[in-house]
């Protein structure tokens, strides 16, 4: 009988991240959290940054109580956000700290490069839906801004590839979130020399790009020696979070999508190839890439950040309100309500979620939501309709319906809004796993070691280890309430304050 492996994930999220021990007999997979920890970005001097060194503290202490149980750890793998990246010299040095996707320093860079070279051409070569944050435009900033330290920096190492070379020693972009970038060429696979040009980067700054599931190396002798541990290979998985958790969905067939659901809700499907048209770019998809050179055609949703800013309006009057409570007093209201567009700017980062809400409807001429379950029976019915949108416009761009949803995640335990999805795109949907992304993580490790062959036996394994819910459609006819929250799409594009 073959021992258990012991593989440790390390997943970073944008708030939080924490380390889990996943336990694999061969057949199934169980898994532990053994640390977690807060991820607390910084502002200094008007500027935004991540605190990589506190980050890098969190993951010592995880391997630490991982080792501490006495069992041999198999391997090691780090995920993260995208687009983010750190500077070495050329003495490996981390030069600075790296900055937040949420800092606002790229603004002005990205316009001057759009009305010189139009957002066709950065689309067209990298299929990534254009943002301010995307990679392209911080380095050009950083290059445009700040040429002294650009001058100093010899590599930029995406946020996972930054971590694997701090346990390895080892420099590599690994392809997940490579694609993330804005300059990778999404046809070639290989960073767009082109695109390197029109922001001055020196093409070799950047690194080589690699699979998911290479193993990079081993742990460095100093960090066994601080740690009191043995070599332990380091595989470089789906970088890319997003990756990671679709690596994990139990897709059955190409006419199956995924809905990873959280703060931000990504609806897609799975190609064998990036689809990089003039609609595809109109419809602000993404193409980003997967587990085995798969592309991930998604696009991005203002997800249950809605029902989380608003829990923590209501938590000032109840300090117990948790989610389960906030879903139950959703399903009490009955009868379908006022709608709001999810993708609106105003409901990215308002001061108060609840007053934005309501505002809204009093504007677009709707009944008021004032109670907790109101409210948040709002929201639900609005994502829904946004994912029915989303899956219309799937469908337009690939010529192909899809026959089911998958929903992974955090979100995939609401079984109200799993049901509330079911309905509105009238197709069946399974919820699970949860955990998705650290799944991912996880599976991508032992195809790296050499537990398993590929994404499909992972996805097999996955199907075994955990349990998923079902649901059919019970409620299909919702064409007026779908055609009311199109209007409402219509009137906020006609306004310019739409997102999607």
């Amino acid at each position: 009988m073959k021992k258990d492996l012991h593989m440790l994930a390390f997943d970073f999220g944008a708030s939080s991240g924490r380390a889990v021990l996943g336990i694999f007999d061969g057949k199934q997979i169980r898994f532990e959290e053994v640390h977690r920890f807060t991820n607390e970005p910084v502002w200094v001097n008007g500027r935004f940054y991540w605190d990589i060194l506190r980050l890098w503290h969190e993951v010592k202490v995880g391997l630490s109580k991982a080792l501490a149980q006495g069992i041999a750890i198999s391997s090691i793998g780090v995920d993260t956000w995208g687009v983010d990246y750190g500077l070495l010299d050329n003495k490996g040095q981390l030069l600075a700290n790296p900055h937040h996707y949420r800092d606002q320093r790229t603004v002005p860079v990205m316009n001057a490069l759009v009305q010189r070279y139009g957002e066709d051409y950065f689309y067209e070569r990298s299929g990534v839906q254009f943002m301010s944050f995307n990679t392209v435009f911080q380095l050009a900033e950083d290059i445009q801004n700040q040429p002294e330290l650009m001058k100093l920096a010899d590599k930029a190492l995406l946020m996972p590839d930054l971590f694997n070379y701090l346990l390895t020693g080892q420099q590599a972009t690994e392809f997940s979130i490579a694609s993330t970038t804005g300059l990778m060429n999404v046809q070639t696979r290989s960073w767009d020399r082109e695109m390197l040009n029109a922001i001055g980067l020196a093409p070799e700054k950047l690194l080589p790009i690699i699979p998911a599931g290479t193993r990079l190396g081993v742990l460095t002798q100093s960090f066994c020696d601080e740690l009191g541990c043995r070599p332990i290979p380091v595989v470089a998985v789906a970088g890319h979070d997003t990756a990671a958790a679709i690596a994990a969905a139990p897709l059955a067939s190409p006419e199956a999508g995924f809905l990873s659901s959280g703060t931000w809700s990504l609806l897609g499907v799975e190609n064998q190839e990036p689809l990089v048209t003039a609609a595809a770019r109109k419809m602000n998809f993404t193409n980003e890439g997967g587990l085995d050179h798969t592309a991930l055609l998604f696009k991005n949703i203002n997800g249950l950040w809605l029902l989380q800013e608003c829990r923590r309006i209501w938590r000032h009057q109840n300090p117990d309100l948790d989610y389960g409570m906030i879903s139950k007093a959703a399903r009490a209201v009955k009868s379908l309500g006022p709608l709001i567009n999810i993708n609106e700017q105003r409901f990215f980062a308002p001061r108060d979620m609840v007053a934005e809400i309501q505002g809204y409807c009093q504007e677009t001429g709707q009944p008021i939501p004032s109670s907790v379950g109101e409210i948040a029976r709002c929201i639900y019915d609005s994502l829904a309709m946004e994912y029915r949108n989303v899956v219309e416009k799937l469908h337009q761009l690939t010529g192909k319906p899809l026959t089911t949803m998958h929903i992974v995640g955090g979100g995939s335990q609401d079984e109200f809004l799993a049901q509330l999805t079911a309905d509105a795109l009238d197709l069946p949907v399974t919820a699970g796993p949860v955990e998705a992304t650290a799944i991912g993580n996880l599976m991508i490790q032992a195809i790296g070691i050499g537990a398993l062959s590929g994404r499909q036996e992972a996805r097999e394994v996955i199907k075994r280890s955990f349990t998923v819910r079902e649901y059919e459609p019970e409620h299909s006819d919702l064409a007026q309430t779908y055609q009311r929250y199109l209007n409402l799409i219509q009137s906020n594009n006609e306004r310019g304050s739409s997102n999607g």
